[in-house]
């Protein structure tokens, strides 16, 4: 394994597999292989080497990417294969006839069909189409038309999608496995020895060892992640164990640079701007709600439960599901935790300061529903600046009381203060001055003697 290219650590078995397929093209025997993973678990990288070779063993390759944003473009996917279909004998410049409005695409299909065909006449043909979830509609059809009929000719058919369906995107793999030819290949998590092996080509076999079982830990042996921790000089710290948003203490990590005030935690130097950006990669391939469940997650910061994620984020039971399948599976979360403290600080950094007011109001406003402890309920309040509701008063209130009891006179001065805020009559915000000013004067008398003259 040592002498293994990083991106293809512990894909070995699975790069094997596909060369044999591609071998048995030769005897004139078609496949189809569907590569599944988890969210960012190296499937891209692994089709494009393996496109690399087949074109080095002489095969025509032909390849796609689907994206999110072209899913709706008509024939997008087979737009990108043309350069390799047009046919070299003059017979037609262009294989896939305009489509006029209202037609099925059949037309298109067998063009496209035809086309492959003709051009395995002279070699073996491989197809690589990347992220086939995102693929249109019309290229999809186009592509299973070819999968169904391109049996017994030197045609290999490659696509990859996630492990997890993607809400609201229907599976290419309950059309592609019943198919006779069709092989299904996962590519997993690095174990900690194929961790080890990556980090090995950038920091040398002792340092390697040193960190390869917490960087398993804090990224779940996410490639992406690793990598990017890597790229930040390891990442780790001290951090030394999964679920690590503890270590982020009471701030809110980077959050303080999105414009919410609020200051970065210990641990937040674990990651640097890569690993951000790479949470961030992870968030964008998780499809639909990932990124809301994350900002959930992450502005609770304390253990949570589907139900709640689901009233936060206003989705449903089945969508909370799948996007937490997909951020566990990912390597961002573990128990409704993230697995780095760096993680929820990139998630909160990239939420604009008002809509993060207004998701900190949420959820104050249900954990105060749920009966939860004003001093939790106060956390979220005293991010959300003037409220101006008879309820936050009265919990920051509690929340002061409570400090106080602990000798935290401190904590206690903020909460009355954004009780004298959030007050909405006359009575209760002079209460609150007045309270604010005793608390103050246990702190400090001199400083506080100033209201006394207001």
């Amino acid at each position: 394994m040592q002498g293994t290219v990083p991106e293809l650590v512990e894909r070995e078995t699975v790069l094997a597999t596909l060369r044999h397929l591609l071998g048995s093209l030769s005897r004139r025997r078609g496949h189809t292989v569907l590569v599944t993973g988890p969210t960012a678990s190296g499937r891209s990288a692994l089709l494009r080497a393996f496109a690399e070779e087949a074109a080095a063993a002489g095969a025509s390759v032909l390849t796609s990417a689907g994206s999110p944003a072209e899913s709706r473009l008509p024939f997008e996917l087979v737009n990108q294969l043309l350069p390799g279909l047009r046919p070299t004998d003059g017979a037609a410049e262009h294989p896939m006839p305009a489509q006029p409005a209202g037609t099925s695409g059949a037309d298109a299909a067998r063009e496209v069909h035809r086309s492959v065909a003709r051009l395995a006449r002279t070699a073996p043909v491989v197809l690589v189409v990347d992220d086939v979830q995102h693929g249109d509609r019309e290229s999809l059809d186009c592509l299973l038309y070819a999968v169904r009929r391109l049996e017994r000719a030197p045609v290999m058919i490659v696509v990859s999608e996630p492990e997890q369906p993607v809400p609201g995107v229907p599976s290419v793999s309950s059309a592609l496995l019943p198919h006779r030819r069709c092989t299904r290949l996962r590519v997993g998590p690095l174990s900690v020895d194929g961790i080890r092996t990556l980090a090995t080509h950038r920091v040398g076999a002792v340092e390697a060892r040193r960190l390869a079982p917490r960087l398993k830990l804090l990224t779940g042996g996410n490639p992406l992640l690793v990598h990017a921790l890597l790229d930040d000089g390891g990442g780790c710290g001290e951090v030394d164990r999964a679920g690590a948003g503890d270590e982020c203490g009471d701030g809110d990590g980077a959050a303080g640079r999105a414009g919410t005030g609020e200051t970065a935690g210990p641990g937040e130097g674990c990651a640097g701007t890569r690993f951000h950006d790479a949470v961030l990669t992870c968030l964008d391939r998780c499809g639909p709600g990932a990124a809301d469940v994350a900002r959930a997650l992450a502005l609770i910061d304390t253990p949570a439960t589907a139900q709640l994620i689901g009233e936060i984020t206003r989705m449903t039971p089945e969508s909370v599901g799948q996007a937490v399948t997909a951020l566990r599976t990912s390597g961002v979360i573990e128990n409704f935790r993230f697995r780095h403290p760096g993680a929820r600080s990139a998630v909160l950094a990239s939420v604009p300061y008002e809509r993060h007011r207004a998701l900190r109001l949420r959820v104050a406003e249900l954990l105060h529903r749920r009966g939860a402890r004003p001093a939790e309920v106060a956390r979220h309040l005293l991010r959300c600046g003037e409220v101006g509701a008879p309820w936050a008063c009265q919990v920051l209130e509690s929340a002061a009381e409570a400090a106080m009891a602990d000798d935290d006179i401190g904590h206690a001065v903020n909460c009355l203060r954004h009780a004298h805020l959030s007050a909405v009559d006359t009575v209760r915000r002079t209460t609150s001055r007045i309270e604010t000013v005793q608390a103050e004067w246990c702190r400090d008398p001199e400083p506080s003697q100033r209201h006394l003259k207001t």
